[in-house]
């Protein structure tokens, strides 16, 4: 991820070449992602607007994975 840019970037594992990027105008202030262990999914922690956004292994938005929602603040999780 790349805080500033508001961006995930993928490379390729191998020799390093970039090879796409995803997210642009979902993320505000990325710092974190990791990888669900069943379904490879990538969980994006968005800093500044409290979310964790779920995107697929091909880039692809699927949702908020939890966040506060923008009425409130409160912390939800999706599907709740």
């Amino acid at each position: 991820t790349a805080y500033h840019s508001g961006a995930v970037f993928k490379f390729n594992g191998t020799d390093g070449a970039y090879l796409m990027q995803y997210g642009k105008g979902l993320l505000d202030g990325p710092v974190g992602i990791a990888c669900g262990p069943d379904d490879g999914d990538l969980y994006v922690a968005s800093y500044r607007s409290n979310q964790v956004l779920r995107f697929s292994a091909a880039g692809k938005f699927i949702g908020v994975a939890a966040g506060a929602s923008k009425e409130d603040g409160r912390r939800t999780k999706s599907g709740r």
